[in-house]
């Protein structure tokens, strides 16, 4: 007997809906039943797959046969738990009401593709039934279908009706493009909502005065916030003190700032902010366009520990200097709490002119650092040709740090600043008398450097040829190496050994050229690591090629 059919239905039923799940039916308007070929095998398998009401009970509606495809799919799948989505975008006519005679049995409803004109109908289905079990409800209004209004128009708003006698366990709402009017007690029981602000006047406002209902919401992800509808804000912060999970994505200055600044999130653990400022940064940090001040550290709130609970707990912080891009980001032991702030800025200058100011990059980053006291990992990716970090700036920066036990930079140029700074015998970099508490980060164990590089080949040959002006490598400009500095190194390491607080290990991975390897292997890695070795136990210094051949090397040991 085959194998096959000696398999319990039990377990071979299981086994199809693992290999081939229904979910498969949203796969998208071009295979929306690409699983019904199950059918097809045999008899037998036809028998399993057409009385297994799982397999139907997953609904992916669309096209001119919708509504046939949703008749035959309710019939299969009657008392199942059901799964629903509706694309609208190519259905001239679907009844919704077939559906209130299973509405207890909705688990999950999906509309997408919604015009104006089909929003009354929707309001009345969701109104008509009771969705005892309906937990996830989303609802699209594609941007192609949102008129284009004329200055001064007003828009003509429908609004998307929730109530909760329909709807008593809702817990997810998606909303894209649509403007919504709630019964509270429907918020007060959500724990996920995520919002795309539609582009009608007033719906940044109408959430704000619905959001402090909102006491069990766990996760909240809103796009488009627009600070200039709220023509009266909370007078205090609005706490939520169950939510763990923020998004605010593509924002600018103005709008991030203001939906902050009435944010008290006690329970924080994931915060994602990302926003786009007007026109370049200055010296002062001021948006070229507006004037505001568009740091990482004029944005977030005052105390930042209101949006950013776990600030005094972070281990691990990383900041990142490009010229197009600053970024914040830390993370606890284990990573239950992280945080990602970051920023671009919205330009159409030439390539010469610069959208962030190196100085006030650095300024702001170091102002922002100021609130992770417990940090003992500091990665510092500094992209940019014109960074440039002084002594008494990474004294600045690092004196923030008092745990700091592993320090990474990656970027070019001279370190000489840095080893001054992290020398006790240096200028101001501590006590005549030897007290290990006047080094700075007396904690220190590990230097790890790497030579900054992303779409550049390092050990590939110079190519002049005018035929490859559009090769991908011309993409960024190429830096310059890590300057080492080796005798200042040595001299930093001598310094702390001999205050008590020596490195355990110094690392260096490098980029050379082709032309530059057999000097890497003398110099570098023979020399250069001799001399650090004589006040670092452990000394690696390596190049990135060869840092890839190794990985290479593991993963074929791990696929033997």
């Amino acid at each position: 007997m085959d194998p096959v059919d000696r398999c319990p239905i039990e377990t071979f039923t299981n086994i199809l809906q693992h290999v081939v799940h229904p979910t498969s039916q949203s796969d998208g308007p071009h295979n929306p039943t690409g699983w019904l070929r199950l059918l097809l095998v045999s008899r037998g398998w036809r028998d399993v797959v057409l009385s297994t009401k799982s397999f139907w009970s997953t609904i992916y509606v669309h096209g001119e046969n919708g509504e046939k495809w949703l008749k035959l799919c309710l019939d299969r799948a009657h008392g199942a738990s059901l799964e629903i989505n509706i694309d609208f975008a190519n259905i001239a006519q679907l009844d919704l009401t077939l559906l209130l005679h299973y509405a207890s049995d909705i688990r999950s409803l999906a509309l997408s593709s919604l015009l104006k004109k089909r929003l009354p109908a929707v309001n009345t289905f969701l109104a008509s039934g009771t969705f005892s079990a309906l937990e996830d409800l989303s609802a699209r209004r594609d941007r192609e279908n949102i008129p284009v209004l004329a200055p001064g128009e007003v828009p003509d708003v429908v609004h998307l009706a929730l109530n909760r006698t329909a709807m008593p366990r809702l817990k997810t709402l998606q909303l894209y493009n649509l403007a919504y009017v709630a019964d509270p007690s429907v918020l007060e029981h959500l724990e996920k909502l995520w919002l795309f602000l539609c582009w009608e006047t007033g719906s940044s406002a109408n959430f704000m005065e619905t959001l402090p209902a909102m006491k069990r919401l766990k996760s909240l992800y809103v796009a488009r916030f627009g600070a200039a509808d709220l023509v009266q804000p909370p007078s205090h912060p609005i706490t939520l003190p169950s939510l763990t999970c923020l998004e605010i994505p593509g924002s600018n200055t103005l709008d991030l700032t203001t939906i902050l600044s009435h944010l008290h999130l006690p329970c924080a653990t994931q915060v994602i902010l990302n926003y786009i400022t007007d026109g370049r940064i200055d010296a002062q940090g001021h948006e070229e366009d507006t004037g505001r001040n568009a740091g990482i550290g004029d944005v977030l709130p005052r105390p930042r520990t209101n949006v950013l609970p776990f600030l005094p707990l972070v281990t691990d912080v990383a900041l990142a200097f490009e010229r197009e891009r600053c970024e914040f980001a830390v993370r606890t032991a284990g990573g239950p709490h992280c945080a990602s702030v970051g920023y671009m800025p919205d330009t159409t200058g030439t390539l010469h002119e610069v959208p962030i100011d190196p100085g006030f990059q650095l300024r702001d980053l170091i102002d922002v650092a100021r609130d992770c006291p417990a940090a003992t990992r500091l990665d510092i990716s500094a992209a940019r040709r014109d960074f440039t970090c002084p002594a008494d700036v990474w004294r600045a920066l690092l004196g923030h740090f008092p745990l700091l036990t592993e320090l990474r930079f990656e970027g070019h140029g001279s370190l000489a600043s840095l080893w001054s700074a992290l020398d006790p015998n240096g200028d101001g970099g501590g006590s005549a008398h030897g007290a290990r508490d006047a080094v700075l980060c007396p904690a220190l164990r590990t230097i790890a450097l790497r030579d900054y590089t992303v779409t550049w080949n390092p050990w590939e040959e110079d190519d002049d040829d005018e035929d490859d002006e559009y090769d991908f490598r011309f993409a960024t400009e190429r830096l310059p190496r890590i300057e080492l500095c080796v005798e200042a190194c040595r001299e930093m390491l001598a310094g702390r050994a001999a205050r008590g607080v020596p490195l355990a290990r110094f690392e260096y991975v490098a980029a050379p050229r082709t032309k530059e390897l057999d000097e890497f292997e003398t110099v570098y890695r023979e020399d250069h690591a001799a001399m650090l070795a004589e006040h670092v136990p452990e000394v690696s210094i390596r190049t990135i090629h060869t840092e890839e051949e190794d990985t290479e090397m593991e993963d074929d040991e791990g696929e033997t």
